[in-house]
């Protein structure tokens, strides 16, 4: 089993660390050299994890390193995607890619509280299995605060393990106390 984590070494290094306990083995896109090896070190499998170093604005760089760690490591059948709206190009390529290896896939994309306004676009061909999961805030008396990493990470985890459609971490609404 192999899965890919992108963005695996800040708010989800405890989901790339959790999917290496469950036996994948977790190639994790990342830019910080550091931060990566950190996910490395706090691994009880640290030769489980094969880090990538890149980043993903760069479009030829994921296609060479998806190409890479599928020919090291084997087909990736889970992905779980923390991608920045102004990378609009490297989840498709992923998926892509994918498709090129891959016989099925499961697709579990991370996305911000605005996503759920919005209609869920289908990502992926019909090899993909697409989840939303989407990160909201917590109530706390008369406001609203964001998710600590720790929350975000176990709700992912929590999301990844229910396999609904869409998974939502914290709340959305009230709308209006949405921290700012």
């Amino acid at each position: 089993m192999h899965a890919l984590v992108i963005g695996g070494t800040g708010m989800l290094k405890k989901v790339s660390i959790w999917l290496c306990e469950q036996g994948y083995h977790v190639s994790i896109i990342g830019r910080d050299e550091v931060k990566l090896g950190n996910v490395k070190r706090a691994s009880a499998t640290p030769e489980n994890i094969t880090s990538l170093s890149l980043d993903y604005h760069n479009d030829d760089d994921v296609k060479l390193a998806i190409k890479s760690t599928v020919e090291e490591n084997g087909p990736i059948t889970l992905v779980v995607a923390w991608i920045h709206s102004s990378a609009k190009h490297a989840l498709p390529i992923i998926c892509k890619e994918l498709v090129l290896s891959s016989e099925t896939y499961r697709l579990f994309h991370i996305l911000g509280s605005k996503a759920s306004r919005m209609t869920a676009q289908k990502i992926g061909d019909t090899r993909c299995s697409y989840y939303r999961i989407i990160l909201g805030f917590i109530l706390e008396d008369t406001y609203g605060r964001w998710l600590t990493n720790e929350e975000i990470a176990d709700g992912i985890i929590k999301g990844i393990e229910s396999k609904r459609a869409e998974w939502i971490v914290g709340q959305i609404e009230p709308w209006e106390l949405r921290p700012n």
